[in-house]
């Protein structure tokens, strides 16, 4: 895999794939000049302009070169013309975009010359930011500056990026604190769903979510999509489309049924206990043996059920025994996120009907921890 992306690299230009007789368009700032975004290094002038959008961006060719496999082939590539000896910069660089939309970066001068004319060169406005954004946070990562991921579309954009300038390695290190307090994994008070309310955002794409962290090997990122997706693989409707590349995917559907598998034990061992706690001569609340009476069908889809029992041992004679037979209920309601920013464990609000207890050892995680340049 890191010999394809060293071939990449060393490509004529970063966007070298498809058609390159399509007509590029050099993307510029539908809101006129932009205040260049400079980074800091001590002891170094940047040498490196980037132009995204209109967004300049002054950097370092050491650091580029240092994070990402891309760079050190791709800047002082053999078929790159020279700045000018004029110049401030040593590489001077704007984006292009391709008929298909992508943004690639070229040497101005051979920009400029991409351009057949000067409507040819419009301006391609960047109105939300998915472009400058994810480029400014993925340079963040390079030089260690601190940074937020907002939302998934963000966070899929800073992953592929990553990818594209073969900087994954150097993403995957520094993601963790941009991922903390992160809007995508906090829930909307606003968005309610019959009695209780949607789940994150960060939820509801897991499916999406998933592909890219086992592409990033981030191992954070990873186990909280496997726990979401653990606590759904029952449902066929929780995921419809993913669902078919899931099954193809020979890392992953294993490790997720296998997950499955363990969270069912799980649920055996809770159901278990409550069993026992209800003939073993505890005295139960009559509220806790009514729900035991009237326990529902399907024991993988009733999370609020196991916790409004083990709320109810407080009501319960013998308070540490009870406490201590129902250690297995305990151990199914905990939840293993640590980035899920809603205030709710299993059995509560958008996780009432599930469990997120499900677990992954990082060293069952899909890929190989030995390797550092992927």
């Amino acid at each position: 895999m890191a010999a394809s992306r060293a071939a990449r690299a060393s490509a004529p230009s970063i966007r070298s794939i498809g058609n390159n007789s399509r007509k590029r368009r050099r993307s510029e700032s539908p809101k006129g000049p932009r205040e260049p975004i400079v980074f800091q290094s001590p002891g170094l002038k940047p040498d490196v302009r980037l132009i995204v959008c209109g967004q300049e961006f002054h950097v370092h060719s050491v650091i580029l070169k240092l994070h990402s496999n891309f760079f050190r082939k791709f800047l002082d590539s053999p078929d790159k013309e020279a700045a000018p000896a004029s110049s401030l910069f040593k590489y001077d660089y704007v984006s292009v975009i391709d008929a298909d939309g992508f943004s690639g970066l070229e040497p101005v001068a051979t920009a400029k010359a991409l351009s057949t004319s000067e409507k040819s060169l419009a301006e391609v406005p960047d109105t939300q930011g998915t472009q400058i954004e994810p480029f400014h946070k993925l340079l963040c990562s390079m030089y260690t500056r601190p940074y937020v991921i907002k939302d998934v579309d963000e966070l899929l954009a800073i992953i592929h990026l990553a990818d594209y300038y073969c900087s994954l390695p150097n993403l995957s290190g520094t993601l963790s604190t941009a991922l903390i307090d992160s809007p995508m994994f906090k829930w909307d008070e606003k968005s309610h769903r019959y009695d209780g309310c949607e789940p994150s955002e960060f939820v509801q794409r897991a499916s999406e979510v998933i592909f890219a962290a086992k592409k990033l090997r981030h191992p954070i990122l990873f186990r909280e999509c496997f726990i979401h997706f653990v606590a759904k693989l029952h449902d066929d409707e929780a995921y419809p489309i993913w669902l078919p590349a899931l099954r193809q995917d020979m890392d992953l559907w294993p490790l997720l049924n296998a997950g499955k598998s363990n969270l069912r034990k799980k649920i055996l061992r809770a159901q278990h206990a409550i069993l026992l706690a209800s003939v073993s001569g505890l005295e139960l609340s009559s509220q806790a043996e009514e729900m035991i009476v009237n326990s529902p069908e399907d024991p993988e889809d009733c999370a609020s059920f196991y916790k409004r029992i083990f709320n109810c041992r407080e009501q319960m004679g013998y308070y540490d025994d009870v406490d201590k037979a129902l250690a297995p209920v305990a151990k199914l309601l905990q939840s293993n996120l640590v980035l899920d920013r809603t205030g709710f464990s299993a059995g509560e609000g958008p996780y009432e009907d599930v469990f997120l207890c499900a677990e992954l050892e990082d060293e069952d995680m899909p890929w190989d921890a030995a390797e550092f340049d992927w």
